[in-house]
């Protein structure tokens, strides 16, 4: 398959923090929701309120759940994060009390998920094309780890959004070269850049609207990894879809970079893209996580011998289901599929497509490969040329507009001066964020300033982060 396979290019865009029944579970297609499933407000209590799920759930889910592994053993097994529960995945509804505060009522709200006609585009993607049902986060932790695992099917050892550690794993970047091109397309930051093997390979990192000029110029690389962005700028909208940002905005992003590549007809020939997200962030997912009962037999094996001191963990289950979905003209119009899948069969699918010489760790060595998606002998010609957006037009079109545009001290000065500015305080993944970005500027003294801010407000963190990553890139 890898020699003869018509895929030239693979690009992956990976979105934040959902399970596959908050975004699809009422799109009727795989295992999704029945509406009978429920968490208890009390799971040591069997006499407790039962909260079912419903199609409610709301463009803005505030607070942010929690999702570090000990809130994701909580949601999994119960109060204490051991199993003690009859049932697994019943400890949402409680994780998310404990997030707000004690406030039932939005406690209780962890179980919404969205109906299809919230999501258009992601539901008509996921109806065309070959929707994964049993996709799942490679860690049931936070985004750095999981992040890693699609970048190097390893974390190295952490469970944890670490952002002063030494990731110095081959990657499948590394992998990729000399005989493959490669590029990672983000907005304000990528977690990649803390991948001490690629960070200085500065021409491979490129700013959004590359892409789209890429795309149009017909010189996208083999392998693309697109990053959404992680904070309001001005009128530019987060549209990585973390709670509490819009998921309407991650939308745009979906279709905007589906609806790129299936206007160039030569590259969609030879395409292959991969949407799907990170980790489930909190949210409520009613399948149990492998090696878990109907999935014991599943094998997760521990990818280089390293384990996580603090959190303990040996990095031999996985994480909770995610949405994800494979989109070519050579995958069957409405497939399924229920193999199990997770981060780590991305460079290991990448590795038989391209003909690449190595693993990267045993995790992919042993992760289940999706190249059997690809099954049509001559592509298809009925594909969608445009996707439904939720929302206003005139919202749609400016975010599109902006995505293609570079950000400039103008802009800059002048969203200031009108009072344009996101006065949202940080969330706890955002301080991560800017903590990689201190780390752009190898000087000892200017990390020590660098770490030595004290952000406010998103605008504020957005306007540093973009200054410090163009001081770094030199662009």
């Amino acid at each position: 398959m890898a020699n003869s396979s018509p895929i030239e290019h693979v690009i992956v865009l990976m979105l934040e923090n959902h399970t596959f029944d908050k975004m699809l579970g009422f799109l009727k297609k795989g295992e999704g929701l029945k509406g009978d499933e429920f968490n208890l407000v009390d799971p040591l209590n069997p006499n407790s309120e039962r909260v079912h799920v419903s199609d409610t759930a709301e463009d803005v889910t505030s607070p942010d759940p929690m999702h570090t592994l000990r809130d994701t053993n909580i949601e999994l097994f119960g109060p204490d994060g051991t199993v003690q529960t009859k049932d697994l995945n019943s400890g949402f509804v409680f994780d998310y009390i404990r997030r707000a505060g004690g406030d039932v009522p939005t406690g209780k709200k962890i179980m919404q998920s969205y109906a299809p006609e919230s999501l258009p585009a992601l539901s008509a993607l996921a109806k065309e094309f070959y929707l994964c049902d049993h996709w799942f986060a490679s860690v049931p932790g936070p985004t750095f780890p999981n992040r890693f695992y699609a970048h190097a099917a390893t974390s190295d050892g952490q469970a944890v959004n670490n952002k002063t550690h030494d990731y110095n794993m081959i990657t499948i970047y590394n992998n990729l070269e000399p005989n493959r091109s490669w590029s990672i397309y983000f907005h304000d930051l990528t977690v990649a850049l803390m991948l001490t093997k690629i960070k200085d390979k500065k021409s491979n990192f490129k700013r959004f609207p590359s892409f789209f000029q890429d795309v149009k110029s017909g010189k996208l690389p083999n392998y693309t990894f697109l990053v959404p962005s992680f904070f309001d700028l001005l009128q530019r909208k987060a549209n990585d879809q973390h709670p509490p940002h819009n998921v309407r905005y991650g939308e745009f992003l979906i279709a905007d970079v589906y609806e790129a590549i299936r206007g160039n007809e030569d590259l969609w020939r030879k395409s292959l893209f991969i949407v799907l997200y990170d980790e489930h962030g909190g949210s409520y997912d009613h399948v149990h996580t492998p090696p878990f009962p109907p999935f014991e037999k599943y094998k997760v094996p521990n990818p280089d011998g390293k384990n996580s001191v603090s959190p303990p963990f040996k990095f031999d289950r996985l994480g909770l289901r995610v949405p994800a979905i494979l989109i070519s003209p050579f995958v069957k119009k409405n497939s399924l599929d229920s193999t199990i899948y997770e981060h780590a069969s991305i460079p290991a699918t990448v590795k038989k497509l391209f003909n690449l010489q190595h693993f990267l760790t045993e995790r992919d060595k042993h992760a289940n490969t999706f190249e059997g998606a690809l099954s049509l002998k001559n592509p298809r010609n009925d594909a969608p040329k445009k996707l439904p957006r939720p929302g206003l037009p005139a919202e749609a079109k400016l975010q599109s507009r902006l995505a293609r545009t570079e950000i400039t001290e103008e802009e800059i000065k002048e969203g200031k001066a009108q009072g344009v500015m996101s006065m949202r305080p940080l969330t706890d993944f955002q301080q991560d964020l800017i903590g990689i970005a201190d780390t752009l500027d190898e000087r000892p003294r200017m990390r020590a300033l660098a770490a030595s801010h004290q952000f406010q407000t998103e605008h504020e963190a957005a306007v540093y982060i973009h200054e410090r990553v163009t001081n770094f890139l030199g662009r």
